[in-house]
């Protein structure tokens, strides 16, 4: 049984082997590969590839630029988060003000969770987008953070 497999296997093998050798169609398609690999380059064509090239180099310099910023704004509300995290252990507030502290916290965690690398943006607008949005929300810590404050004071005055 396993002689048969074997030699079944074997003469499978070396059939597709001859196919591979003796087709026909296969060395035309080399041979054609082959010249046109070998044809010069028009002059303008290559031109147009290195200003092509060139563009695509300033435009990706640019955008890792406009994403070292985001990464930047990103680390911000990080430390922002975190700072509001540990001044909210202090303050004793109603229910109300607690809801929207924490809702604004979550939406600055939800924001950081799973950001867009680099390689999710298209564009230097895009990135500038992202940002603004980041910046946004930034603010909108800032003034949680000073409403925090606030209520720390008032807490402290008493």
């Amino acid at each position: 049984m396993k002689r048969n497999i074997l030699l079944i296997t074997l003469v499978l093998i070396t059939a597709r082997l001859l196919y591979l050798f003796f087709d026909p169609d296969s060395s035309v398609t080399v041979e054609q590969e082959e010249t046109e690999l070998k044809e010069p380059v028009d002059a303008t064509t290559a031109a147009l590839q290195e200003q092509a090239i060139a563009a695509d180099r300033k435009r990706r310099a640019a955008m890792r630029s406009a994403y070292a910023e985001l990464e930047q704004a990103r680390n911000d509300v990080r430390l922002q988060l975190g700072k509001l995290k540990s001044r909210l252990w202090k303050i004793e507030t109603s229910p109300d003000q607690v809801r929207a502290i924490r809702e604004q916290m979550q939406k600055g965690y939800a924001t950081l969770k799973n950001p867009p690398m680099l390689g999710a943006f298209s564009s230097v607008d895009e990135i500038r987008q992202e940002l603004a949005r980041i910046t946004l929300l930034s603010n909108r810590l800032a003034a949680l953070e000073t409403t925090v404050q606030e209520i720390i004071a008032a807490q402290e005055a008493r």
